[in-house]
């Protein structure tokens, strides 16, 4: 009786131990993907033109650079064409996946690639984007400091 109470325990003990393993890999996030993360939260929201959850994923010195009609801007300027373009336009899509993400130390990198379509009145708009991101670390998450848009191109791809 005292072997099968001592095979009980180990096998209670092996099962709390790879219990505890499965927690804690969900619970450990690698920094790539924690950016990655913040990355299709800024897509989301800007989908579905949730101002205060974009406000809130940009760094106070944001800024932003590319080509007409884009042009360059810090934080409070795309706030504003932000708010403009949502009482505009309808059915806004981010539609981009990262191509690369590189997270050094505090800063994170991240180019991506895709489109941006939107409805103004009743005709569909969209434009090829490439972009590049850079994040910084703000305690768990990140900020978005900077957007730089080397191609923006209308048309359908």
């Amino acid at each position: 009786m005292g072997a099968t109470n001592t095979t009980r325990t180990v096998m209670l003990v092996g099962v709390l131990i790879a219990l505890a393993v499965v927690v804690v890999e969900g619970l450990l996030v690698s920094d790539e993907e924690r950016l990655e993360q913040h990355v299709d939260a800024l897509r989301d929201s800007f989908s579905a033109g949730d101002q205060a959850a974009v406000k809130a994923l940009l760094a106070d010195e944001f800024s932003y650079d590319g080509p007409r009609p884009m042009g360059e801007g810090d934080r409070d300027e795309s706030l504003r064409r932000l708010d403009d373009f949502w009482l505009q336009a309808s059915e806004p899509a981010l539609n981009w996946r990262p191509k690369e993400l590189v997270v050094e130390g505090a800063v994170g990198r991240v180019e991506v690639s895709g489109n941006v379509r939107f409805r103004y009145a009743d005709t569909l708009i969209i434009y090829r984007v490439d972009a590049v991101m850079v994040w910084s670390r703000a305690g768990e998450g990140w900020l978005l400091r900077r957007l730089d848009v080397p191609l923006l191109r209308p048309g359908i791809f």
